[in-house]
């Protein structure tokens, strides 16, 4: 199968590039500012909010995995790259006559849960720009989808983690505070629970998504839910040698607990995720360690 993979600089794509390659399907790969180049990948820049960057990439392709959007709140970057670059793939993908496209969405689109575990009937109350332009990116993907007769796979995580992540979350943060010496800090008593989904589990679900066919929008989450106090002093153990501090910041955690159900997609492509945060960060201190 020819596969493109947009957003390669995402460490998602670090992770799924050498499974697919693997399988010896052939994949082509962009990039916007940089990329740690894979062997036997073909690379291609490209800025997703430009359409026109668009037509140096190959019309021989049949499934697209997209990977790449912009986290953060700023209101006009969230529409440029997470709306208007979709629309430019959705254009691409209708040229190229792509068969399917496995796009990485968010559980942002839920807003604040209403109840919990979330399924994907949870109510789309986004409560912030970014989660706002990913359920906008989201209709759009399924609007195309139905008009031009694609399969389309809509992938929300849990709270994803693994080697390569961006420090713009909880646990990345707790292990780079843990790895500079540092105290690692949790709101109120710690008692807020999160769910969090190993990047390899991640991987699993693209490649069963590729086998499958199912479409629609998923739920990618694990069976690790932890306290914000359990996450720091396990990440404190694994990474410090259970050296590290771990402390009340004593202001009031405000954050949102949030279980998601991933029922739908166990039914629909056999999807049960393998990893416990324990083994899953074990195994994230070994890249560290060979960094």
């Amino acid at each position: 199968m020819n596969i493109l993979v947009i957003g390669a600089g995402s460490y998602m794509s670090n992770y799924v590039i050498p499974e697919l390659l693997k399988r010896k399907h052939a994949v082509t790969a962009t990039y916007h500012n940089s990329v740690k180049k894979i062997a036997g990948v073909q690379y291609v820049a490209l800025d997703i909010s430009k359409p026109e960057q668009f037509a140096a990439l190959p019309l021989q392709i049949d499934l697209v995995i997209n990977f790449s959007a912009y986290i953060g709140e700023d209101e006009a970057q969230c529409r440029s790259v997470n709306v208007d670059g979709m629309k430019n793939i959705l254009a691409y993908c209708a040229k190229a006559n792509v068969k399917t496209l496995i796009h990485s969405s968010s559980t942002a689109v839920y807003g604040k849960p209403q109840f919990l575990p979330v399924t994907e009937q949870h109510p789309l109350q986004p409560n912030t720009n970014y989660g706002k332009s990913k359920l906008e990116a989201e209709k759009l993907i399924q609007q195309e989808a139905a008009t031009h007769g694609f399969g389309a796979v809509l992938f929300r995580y849990a709270s994803p983690f693994g080697f390569g992540q961006k420090v713009v979350s909880v646990l990345p943060l707790f292990i780079q505070k843990t790895r500079a010496g540092e105290t690692l800090e949790y709101f109120g008593d710690g008692s807020r629970t999160q769910e969090f989904i190993y990047v390899k589990d991640i991987a699993t679900a693209h490649l069963l998504a590729l086998k499958s066919k199912a479409s629609g929008a998923f739920n990618i989450g694990s069976s690790n839910i932890v306290t914000m106090k359990q996450l720091a002093e396990l990440i404190a153990a694994i990474f410090g040698n259970g050296k590290a501090n771990v402390a009340s910041k004593n202001q009031p955690d405000t954050g949102m607990p949030l279980v998601i159900d991933s029922s739908k997609a166990a039914r629909a492509m056999g999807f049960h995720a393998a990893w416990d945060l324990k083994t899953a960060l074990e195994d994230y201190a070994r890249y560290v360690l060979k960094a």
